[in-house]
């Protein structure tokens, strides 16, 4: 298994904040994603809420669940000039199989794509 690039973190405090501040959403399967049509390039960011998932194993085999689905998606739906701020958020109480998770990703990334057309 490879990892997500280092380029790709969203970790800009400010970048995350005018993103929630300024963003629009997009639903499917049990994720959220936050995002911003920005000039800068592709960035990224992943979490599951604390509150659902007590357990920092749980939290973290979902966030790795969703940067891996991301990572073997993105160049083929986005491709690789895609420019902006993204923010995936875990939202179903309940674990999910990887499968469901590829499959959320597939339609919200579609869907983030075409929101930019």
């Amino acid at each position: 298994m490879f990892s997500l690039p280092k380029l790709f973190r969203l970790k800009n405090e400010n970048q995350i904040k005018l993103l929630f501040d300024k963003g629009k959403t997009i639903t499917y399967g049990g994720i959220t994603l936050k995002y911003l049509q920005t000039n800068d390039e592709l960035k990224v960011g992943f979490s599951a809420p604390k509150r659902r998932f007590p357990k920092a194993v749980l939290r973290n085999k979902i966030k790795r669940r969703m940067r891996e689905s991301f990572r073997l998606q993105y160049r083929e739906i986005l491709g690789v000039d895609f420019k902006g701020l993204g923010y995936f958020v875990f939202t179903t109480k309940k674990e999910v199989r990887t499968t469901d998770v590829h499959r959320a990703f597939t339609n919200i990334l579609t869907k983030w794509k075409n929101s930019e057309a």
